[in-house]
């Protein structure tokens, strides 16, 4: 699950003016008005879907005024040393209720006094995902039928048939917040399957061996493997 909350983007250049042929800087510009609030970027978790509890929360705010306060879940974070600079990254850490969703909250307000506020809604998902199988057995496929050849004596040759196999597997991962992908894995070969996201991703595989392990990962990064047969 992502959030639209998750970062912002806005326009907030401001342009001096450089006499390059005379070497004078012109001075006598007014700068204009900070017109916007504080740009804040959170840059961990990187998902709305989270496995532990206890987590680390990192970010920055952006402002060409300067940022005079960082609160998260109205606790502030600036130091008075860094009040005022432009860019200031911040950290927390953020412990999350047992199941469930919380609501990840930051504040940010420049010397202006403007304020911009993000709400990140994090759901924890500490289970991982099932993995059900609906069908797994081993097909024989001809390649090239039997033949009897005459060889030049008169005599006869029987070709046996020629056929190869493969274990065929179909089923489906399931998870309450998301599968986010399935892999298959066979001696060591790890082949991801192309496959949507989603709460229940169904799945049809087929492998040059008799022995297979389904691996299915969720938005939060819980995982579960099965091994077939």
């Amino acid at each position: 699950m992502q959030s639209p909350l998750h970062l912002f983007w806005l326009p907030w250049l401001r342009f001096g003016l450089l006499a390059g042929g005379l070497g004078l800087t012109l001075v006598s510009c007014q700068r204009p008005a900070d017109a916007q609030p504080p740009l804040i970027g959170i840059t961990q978790p990187s998902s709305g879907v989270i496995s532990k509890r206890s987590l680390r929360v990192e970010g920055y705010v952006l402002d060409d005024t300067g940022v005079q306060s960082v609160k998260a879940m109205g606790q502030e974070l600036l130091s008075t040393s860094n009040r005022g600079q432009k860019l200031v990254r911040f950290s927390f850490k953020l412990q999350a209720p047992t199941s469930g969703t919380v609501e990840l909250k930051v504040e940010a307000t420049d010397s202006q006094g403007q304020s911009r506020t993000v709400r990140l809604p994090l759901v924890l998902d500490a289970r991982p995902p099932q993995i059900k199988i609906d069908r797994a057995e081993w097909v024989t496929k001809v390649i090239s039928p039997a033949q009897t050849r005459t060889n030049p004596d008169g005599t006869t040759v029987s070709i046996p048939a020629k056929t190869e196999g493969s274990l065929q597997i179909s089923g489906k991962a399931l998870d309450d917040t998301g599968i986010d992908r399935v892999v298959v894995q066979y001696g060591n070969t790890f082949s991801p399957l192309s496959l949507p996201k989603g709460k229940e991703v169904s799945f049809f595989i087929e492998v040059p061996t008799r022995r297979a392990t389904i691996i299915a990962v969720d938005l939060a990064g819980n995982r579960a493997d099965l091994t077939v047969p």
